[in-house]
């Protein structure tokens, strides 16, 4: 697969725009970090390919605080987490967009259980200043991402309709296609 990197189409001002009004909007579910920074799941389901879900979830203001995915989690949709640390303990499915946004954020990932996310991870790190020794991707696991477009459809499909008109001008406006045809003589 293609390694991480940095995308010039969607400004991060864009996409926290996108985010921060699927957040808001009637169908998501929004989770707040408690008092002492650690929110774990263990085996949770939120959402299916059939009835994808937004699920937001709000950190503290300082930094350190944690939302771990242990045992078996699956789901479909959205998943935001903002202002927290985002770390994949055990076994995953996900079909969708994770987006991890805000000051003092990572995606961490441990163990060697499969985790698996179909559509997209967004990493918004948005501190001036980031001490040396703090990753905002740290990998020590298996993480696959697998670029879905159906996947993707979902989760968009959760964004409000004026949040996506309001963003129009920041994607390309020359599109390609790229193809190959194999010929057999």
């Amino acid at each position: 697969g293609a390694p991480a990197s940095v995308s010039e189409f969607l400004p991060p001002a864009a996409l926290t725009s996108l985010i921060q009004q699927a957040c808001a909007s009637a169908g998501a579910v929004r989770l707040t970090m408690p008092a002492d920074g650690a929110l774990s799941f263990a085996g949770l389901t939120w959402g299916s390919s059939t009835s994808p879900q937004v699920r937001c979830i709000e950190g503290l203001a300082s930094p350190g605080d944690s939302v771990v995915f242990s045992g078996n989690a699956t789901g479909a949709g959205l998943l935001v987490v903002r202002n927290a640390d985002l770390v994949l303990a055990g076994p995953l499915r996900w079909e969708g967009w994770i987006v991890v946004t805000g000051e003092n954020v990572s995606l961490r990932v441990t163990g060697q259980d499969t985790k698996e996310v179909f559509g997209a991870v967004t990493l918004i790190e948005d501190s001036p200043t980031l001490p040396a020794e703090r990753f905002t991707l740290n990998v020590q696991g298996w993480l696959n991402v697998f670029y879905s477009r159906g996947g993707l459809g979902k989760a968009v499909a959760l964004i409000p309709a004026a949040a996506l008109e309001d963003n129009y001008a920041f994607l390309p406006t020359v599109i390609s296609q790229d193809h190959w045809h194999a010929l057999t003589p």
